[in-house]
């Protein structure tokens, strides 16, 4: 008999101890699971923070938001001409030609995509390149004053002076206040013997705030 006993006293308790065993583990299974949730960002969540990053100067940034967005939309222009305008600001001129021309190339009809690939043609000194791509802007409807100012300046370079003329002319026509074109405009006239309307150009531009024009009246208008 005291054997039965006991052995039904260590069935009890190794019963108690199993019961309690999985009452503790129903307990533990209960509590939420506190996984990390990782949020996606989406194409236009990376366009907006490289945007964000351009107008705090943090360029490099910018170019790493933008190229994240291409990888996830590699067919929207406008996530290569973003980042292609944040290279222009670091100076990757070639790096920059590469993105315009991706955009023109998705989008053909893109007039703001001639105008950026045009200054940046100029900036690397292929003029007759620059003077191409203003003029497809202006044929789509782009900014006037900056297209008639670009091509102009492409052309001055080139030494038609004539012909720049007419194109910063055009500038003024479309923008009254615009420094730079008058600026320009009154060089010009100096080239082509036209030193009176020149000055006053220069004058004109001075008025407006231009900082260099004030040098060029002594220089040349004394």
């Amino acid at each position: 008999m005291k054997r039965n006993s006991r052995k039904i006293t260590i069935a009890c308790v190794l019963a108690l101890a199993l019961m309690s065993f999985v009452l503790s583990s129903c307990k533990k299974s209960d509590k939420p699971r506190t996984e990390k949730v990782i949020e996606q960002k989406d194409a236009s969540d990376y366009l907006k923070s490289g945007k964000s990053k351009i107008k705090a100067s943090d360029f490099a940034g910018a170019i790493a938001d933008f190229s994240k967005a291409i990888e996830l939309q590699p067919k929207n222009p406008s996530f290569y001409q973003t980042r292609g305008a944040a290279k222009s600001k670091m100076k990757d001129f070639p790096g920059a030609l590469v993105d315009f021309t991706k955009a023109i190339e998705l989008k053909p009809k893109n007039p703001s995509a001639y105008q950026f690939r045009g200054t940046i043609l100029s900036k690397m000194k292929d003029y007759l390149g620059a003077i191409q791509d203003f003029s497809a802007a202006l044929a789509l409807n782009a900014k006037a004053d900056r297209c008639y100012f670009g091509r102009g300046h492409a052309k001055d370079m080139l030494r038609d002076f004539q012909g720049a003329l007419e194109d910063f002319s055009k500038a003024i026509e479309f923008n009254k206040e615009f420094e730079l074109a008058y600026r320009s405009r009154g060089l010009v006239k100096i080239k082509l013997k036209q030193k009176e309307s020149g000055c006053s150009d220069l004058s004109k531009a001075s008025e407006l705030g231009d900082k260099i024009a004030p040098k060029l009246l002594k220089k040349f208008c004394k």
